[in-house]
């Protein structure tokens, strides 16, 4: 009977530890902190995944190979589990670990220079272009707001 209470303990336990976090954020709306970048990836793992850094669109800079980690089951990062080698992405990367997270869109598929996902409300593509003017007018309006001008 104690075995069997400590493991629903363990598992009960573990549940409340997982990420709970609102989902339904558009890309637009969490592009205002962290480093957006395009990327190409090169190698996807369970837990995370390998890309090079094609273009820097905001935030701190990044460039070359880089690591990015997803989600382990108990953090709030996103599974990397719809990604492929090969494929052209956009994402916004934070914390000294570039991590992906889950909590709402962080990432965008990218054809023939098009953003395509959950951009901004009711928005599903979005020249590249674009994309990138307002991400950096996202940025700046949230620096504004951080310095107290907002």
């Amino acid at each position: 009977m104690s075995k069997l209470l400590l493991v629903v303990t363990l598992c009960l336990g573990a549940a409340a530890f997982a990420c709970k976090c609102p989902t339904d954020s558009t890309f637009l709306d969490n592009a205002m902190g962290g480093s957006v970048v395009v990327v190409n990836v090169v190698e996807v793992g369970e837990q995370s995944m390998k890309v090079t850094v094609e273009r820097q669109l905001a935030g701190p800079k990044l460039s070359g190979a880089v690591v990015v980690e997803g989600g382990d089951g108990g953090n709030c990062n996103a599974s990397l589990r719809t990604f492929t080698k090969g494929q052209r992405l956009v994402l916004i990367l934070s914390g000294p670990k570039h991590d992906l997270n889950g909590c709402g869109a962080h990432s965008l598929t990218l054809e023939k220079d098009v953003a395509k996902g959950v951009v901004a409300e009711g928005v599903k593509s979005m020249p590249l272009s674009q994309l990138e003017a307002r991400v950096a007018e996202a940025q700046k309006k949230y620096e504004q707001f951080i310095k107290g001008g907002g």
